[in-house]
């Protein structure tokens, strides 16, 4: 997963606000800050896969439209209803 430079800003304010001065945050070593922007970037929702064709870099909005309107391997996939 690709990370945004807005989840990132977001993840090193919440070190600098909340990260100890060893640069723990709430228990979880700096070395781990990769797994944390993994997470932020998750939450803010941008950045998403689509898991038919592989394109990524949508919001939810974004998924839903491009899976609706553009993506070929979803829209030739069998409708189970």
């Amino acid at each position: 997963m690709a990370i945004s430079e807005r989840a990132k800003e977001i993840t090193d304010n919440i070190y600098t606000a909340y990260g100890s001065g060893t640069g723990v945050l709430f228990g979880i070593p700096s070395a781990f800050r990769e797994g944390v922007r993994a997470i932020v970037q998750s939450a803010i929702g941008e950045g998403v896969k689509c898991p038919f064709c592989g394109e990524d870099g949508f919001d939810f909005k974004g998924l839903k439209y491009h899976l609706t309107c553009y993506c070929e391997v979803y829209q030739d996939t069998e409708d189970l209803c």
